[in-house]
């Protein structure tokens, strides 16, 4: 199974998890990605609000259309 998002892409967390209530609803850039056994793909969201990174399940996201690039986070 493919990822369906891509590094840098920006995304929207919507989820019900209330361990994520503190970032439900806010937008955050994918900085990393991983497929456990089971076949479900976690990424690691640089919140922007924050400027923290979570862990979120795919699922858990929505895509907003927008991407940015390795030179925005990285120097």
């Amino acid at each position: 199974m493919k990822a369906q998002y891509m590094f840098y892409e920006v995304v929207l967390v919507i989820s019900n998890r209330k361990e994520l209530n503190e970032i439900n609803n806010k937008k955050g850039a994918i900085l990393g990605m991983v497929k456990n056994l089971q076949n479900t793909w976690f990424y690691s969201v640089h919140i922007f609000d924050t400027e923290e990174s979570w862990e979120v399940i795919e699922s858990e996201l929505k895509a907003t259309g927008e991407t940015m690039s390795r030179e925005d986070f990285y120097e």
